[in-house]
């Protein structure tokens, strides 16, 4: 069963919160927003430079997550953007901090992720946990 539109739109929100914690939108993170857009089943008038205009509400579009799974893709996603440059700022820290009071992303997720830091050049990394927002449930 694919994610609910309302589910994934938020989580697209919160990781537009991400690509801009830090006061600027790199290209890869525009780009790799837009393919994640383009990779799902959403209306053709969302986009990522819509989405990156509109002011978000980090806890607000938390509280719409409400699948397992949609969470534990949301905290991958948000961390491979968050150190999508090969570091991270206090701001990404912080909103990743949030995704995971609200998440509760398991010690092994957490642990896997962690062995992956820097993780500078892996924006295939960052597309395919965005897609695997949206996937169907078995």
């Amino acid at each position: 069963m694919p994610i609910a539109e309302e589910e994934a739109l938020a989580c697209l929100n919160v990781l537009v919160a991400m690509a801009r914690a830090d006061g600027k939108i790199d290209p890869a993170e525009k780009k790799s927003l837009a393919a994640a857009i383009a990779s799902f089943d959403l209306p053709p008038s969302i986009s990522a430079d819509q989405l990156l205009a509109e002011k978000v509400d980090v806890d607000a579009e938390l509280a719409k997550i409400g699948t397992s799974d949609a969470r534990e893709q949301i905290y991958r996603s948000a961390w491979f953007l968050a150190h999508a440059d090969g570091r991270s700022v206090p701001e990404e820290r912080a909103i990743l901090d949030r995704i995971a009071a609200v998440t509760n992303p398991s010690d092994a997720l957490r642990a896997q992720l962690s062995n992956l830091a820097p993780a500078k050049g892996r924006s295939s990394a960052f597309v395919e946990s965005l897609r695997g927002l949206f996937r169907a449930r078995a």
